[in-house]
């Protein structure tokens, strides 16, 4: 009677191991699956007609190449490729990615598509562009950390940067207008500029080169920095700063 005693408790303890080890590999499967699942990267491409007009909206890392077809390369880790949003309308091409929950989420867009006109990027959206991806005279915005570093060969440059983004122009134009305000920085250090328009506020920062003449409006705690002579025609400093580097 004491044997099958021990028997029947070995039997029930060695059932019991087994059990316990086929629970915890089932659940160390299931949690294999859902990490290379969830952090895998995916890759899809969009097709659209030829915009004027190219708005990034997220954050996302934007490369632009020159092509006569209009492809968009969308990559993604850790973020569903139904997150990445892009719509073509009016002559704009949008494409966003709504933002990421996900911690060390990241997408990657590289964009193939004919020279165009304006460019804009808001809330962390990033990319470096080439001069040969405008057509002569481009507008450049950047919004909400965006950041932009651009290079320009043409007539007339326009850009707009707001909250706390930054831009980079290098290359040549002619005539460069600028509004920066809420934080964002601009910077012109290695651009060949004649005239520039200027308004910077609240917190803004410009340095910028022209050589022929500058009309600057700076205002409540913005900054223009002059990093060349120039004749400077009109200014207005209310609680703003013009400064100009040693020459």
């Amino acid at each position: 009677m004491f044997k099958q005693y021990l028997i029947i408790i070995f039997v029930i303890n060695r059932t019991s191991i087994f059990v316990n080890m086929y629970k915890t590999i089932i659940i160390s499967l299931a949690l294999l699956y859902s990490v290379v699942g969830y952090g895998q990267k995916l890759q899809e491409t969009r097709n659209f007609n030829t915009p004027k007009e190219v708005v990034v909206d997220g954050k996302m890392t934007i490369k632009f190449h020159k092509s006569e077809d209009v492809d968009i390369v969308i990559e993604t880790d850790k973020v569903k490729l139904e997150d990445v949003y892009t719509k073509y309308e009016n002559n704009k091409l949008l494409i966003r990615v709504e933002p990421l929950d996900i911690e060390d989420g990241k997408v990657s867009i590289d964009a193939y598509l004919p020279s165009f006109e304006n460019l804009t990027l808001h809330r962390g959206a990033k990319t470096r562009i080439s001069q040969k991806m405008f057509t002569n005279d481009v507008t450049l915005t950047a919004t909400t950390g965006a950041d932009i570093r651009a290079q320009v060969q043409n007539n007339k440059t326009t850009i707009k940067a707001t909250s706390g983004s930054f831009i980079q122009l290098e290359g040549k134009t002619n005539k460069l207008e600028a509004i920066v305000h809420s934080g964002a920085k601009v910077r012109t250090d290695s651009l060949d500029l004649k005239f520039a328009k200027i308004k910077c506020r609240t917190g803004g920062f410009i340095a910028v080169t022209p050589t022929i003449e500058a009309n600057i409006k700076s205002t409540l705690g913005g900054t223009v920095k002059l990093l060349k002579k120039v004749n400077v025609i009109s200014k207005n400093t209310l609680f703003g700063k013009i400064e100009r580097d040693a020459q």
